[in-house]
């Protein structure tokens, strides 16, 4: 019985192997390091990552419920985009799956990182779940061409916006036909709005630029006389378009063309003898009349030229002279 035989204990001791996990973090630009202050900014931030039990990211890790809440693991990258690792986490050995789920700067990758976490994982060396942030840029160039009765050397201005409907800044090259994308100015925020000129059949090249649809319009038209109508007309990789909205991506470069056409335009001179009947006298007078024209380019098109002269003609009375100017 109780009193006169033994009662005997057992006690079980369950031992719960732990391991060691850290995140090793880089970004990168197009695969490589960053190298623009833009890119450099954009990707600096601090990143947090969830350990998983399951390869559907549905069931966060939390030993016996004790952790109220996930367990997480945090980055932080400086200004200067180099990789970094956070603080190695003491674990349960198991299969586990890391998922990047919040970032300060926006940034997040989809990547699904699954690790195994072994009783040989220490602090010094614990098992390691490696995460890439990439994003990926493109170039956009824009093809000046001017079509039609009217010719300049002068440059054209023209913006670039993206789908948000932000202004492109980007930084000018010595020979003024590149610029390098530095990042993007809020048109509500800035008294001056970035633009860029190119010339007739130059081309203008941004790089760097995020991908995305940027959208090109021309903000000046040089016309050739004050109230010439032009006929400006977008193409985008040779296909006509109403809006030039095109897409930069990371391996194919757009290019979006700007024709400027002016039509052809008379300009007619019309001048009228009157208080005189002879006829020599009338042609004397005419001699001593003389017509100068300068357009709103200051070009002289007439200088000091006599009615008696080309281009004028007088009609058959001898008393009204006339001269038609063409723009071509």
């Amino acid at each position: 019985d109780l009193f006169n035989g033994f009662l005997e204990f057992y006690v079980y001791n369950i031992y719960k192997p732990y391991g060691f996990l850290k995140v090793h973090k880089q970004v990168t630009v197009n695969g490589e390091t960053p190298v623009t202050d833009w890119e450099k900014e954009k990707l600096a931030g601090t990143y947090t990552f969830t350990v998983y039990t399951d390869k559907d990211c549905t069931k966060p890790y939390d030993e016996d419920q004790t952790l109220q809440g996930p367990l997480t693991l945090t980055v932080t990258i400086a200004a200067d985009g180099t990789a970094k690792d956070s603080d190695p986490v003491e674990i349960l050995v198991g299969d586990y799956w890391l998922k990047e789920t919040a970032s300060t700067n926006g940034v997040l990758t989809e990547d699904i990182i699954p690790v195994t976490v072994t009783a040989e994982t220490t602090q010094e060396k614990p098992a390691v779940a490696e995460f890439t942030n990439d994003i990926e840029t493109g170039s956009m160039t824009v093809t000046k061409k001017v079509t039609g009765a009217y010719k300049t050397t002068e440059k054209y201005e023209f913006t670039v916006k993206n789908a948000d409907g932000k202004y492109v800044e980007a930084e000018l090259a010595q020979d003024e036909s590149t610029a390098v994308f530095t990042g993007f100015a809020d048109d509500t925020q800035t008294t001056t709005i970035p633009s860029y000129a190119v010339q007739d059949g130059k081309t203008f090249t941004i790089t760097n630029m995020p991908v995305g649809e940027y959208t090109v319009t021309e903000t000046a038209p040089i016309p050739p006389v004050s109230g010439c109508d032009i006929e400006v007309k977008y193409t985008i990789d040779g296909k006509t378009v109403t809006t030039a909205t095109a897409t930069v991506k990371k391996d194919s470069t757009p290019n979006v063309e700007i024709e400027n056409n002016y039509p052809e335009a008379e300009l007619t001179i019309t001048k009228t003898i009157s208080g005189l009947t002879d006829a020599q006298a009338i042609k004397d007078a005419a001699g001593r009349i003389t017509i100068t024209v300068i357009d709103n380019k200051n070009n002289i098109l007439l200088d000091g030229v006599p009615l008696t002269a080309s281009p004028f003609k007088a009609s058959e009375d001898g008393k009204t002279y006339s001269a038609v100017l063409k723009n071509s």
